[in-house]
């Protein structure tokens, strides 16, 4: 045999070229090592790190001394009926390919081939040991299938991804002896997370605020939420707008260690901007803009106003009208 077999490592790993391959490991996962030059180093550490292996040199000084005591018995062996009797049930019952009239030279041969067959069957289990240890149990499937569906769902990607070469890849890497569900089992479990997700949001929608947005009611909503989330008077100050019963909501909650009423920026500049809006002139302004935009739906403006966008491939679009909740309707009215 040439220099490839005389290490140890050659037991459990394979070379093709200037590369070694672990013969342990699975084919999907196996370890490109590098034997550049006939070294074994880097594929020995690998399998002592990896798979808890070391070579065998103690075994082998057993297995010498076993064959040195073997050669002084053959020195000393009785040539009696009843030694040639056992000598060849011991034959026989190591190698069926040994003659039942065996001789004791054949005797010590299948000897040493009973020593060497016990050697290597020592060697498995600590393999299969290795293996068990890193089976992906029920529990831990169970979660990744849960991470994945919600990986699906929120990124929004096919349920085709979880059969696509590059994240099988990535799964035999992170969990080796996993099992990617199938798409049908992804649809299933989506569905079911939809359902839970629904009914979670039902349960919140059940617990809104149905009364009129008063002072004290507003103020006792707030105080239920600053309980339920125990951030009774940790809170400093409170962001508000300006209307009157926001205001006096946050001033009449127990719950807020300070009053520091701290009203929107945006809001305050609305007011200014309202109260510009309020002379006579810039009012007039608006009244007429705001007739020139009404139009009723079966007007005959109206049709010819759709007509026009669709022969310009435009979206059917309505003229803007002024409207008092929203701030910037007026200059959008009065631009366009």
């Amino acid at each position: 045999m040439g220099k490839h077999g005389k290490s140890w490592v050659w037991q459990y790993a394979k070379k093709r070229d200037n590369k070694a391959y672990c013969n342990i490991c699975s084919d999907d996962v196996n370890n490109e090592l590098s034997c550049l030059g006939g070294s074994t180093g880097a594929i020995g550490n690998y399998l002592q790190k990896i798979h808890g292996l070391h070579p065998q040199f103690k075994k082998r000084k057993l297995s010498h001394d076993m064959d040195e005591n073997v050669d002084e018995n053959e020195e000393n062996m009785d040539n009696s009926d009843e030694d040639s009797q056992s000598e060849e049930n011991l034959v026989v019952s190591n190698s069926s390919t040994l003659s039942s009239s065996a001789t004791p030279c054949s005797s010590i041969l299948s000897n040493k081939f009973s020593i060497q067959n016990r050697r290597k069957r020592h060697r498995r289990p600590s393999t299969n040991i290795y293996k068990n240890e890193r089976l992906c149990s029920a529990e831990r499937s169970e979660i990744i299938d849960q991470s994945l569906t919600k990986m699906i769902a929120t990124t929004q990607l096919p349920l085709s991804f979880v059969s696509c070469p590059g994240f099988v890849n990535f799964m035999s890497v992170i969990e080796p002896n996993y099992k990617i569900c199938k798409e049908t089992t992804l649809k299933k479990r989506l569905n079911n997370l939809y359902t839970e997700v629904k009914d979670k949001i039902r349960e919140e929608l059940k617990v809104a605020m149905i009364e009129r947005h008063t002072a004290t009611n507003l103020s006792d909503a707030m105080g239920k939420i600053f309980r339920k989330w125990e951030i009774s008077e940790k809170a400093l100050a409170v962001v508000t707008e300006n209307t009157a019963n926001i205001v006096n909501a946050v001033r009449d909650t127990i719950e807020i260690q300070e009053q520091n009423g701290l009203t929107c920026a945006a809001h305050t500049l609305q007011l200014v901007v309202n109260e510009a809006l309020a002379y006579q002139e810039i009012q007039e302004i608006c009244k007429k803009a705001g007739k020139l935009g009404t139009f009723s739906p079966f007007n005959v403006a109206t049709t010819s106003l759709q007509s026009k966008q669709a022969q310009l491939n435009m979206k059917l679009l309505k003229l803007i009208q002024s409207v008092k909740t929203r701030w910037n309707s007026t200059f959008e009215m009065l631009e366009n």
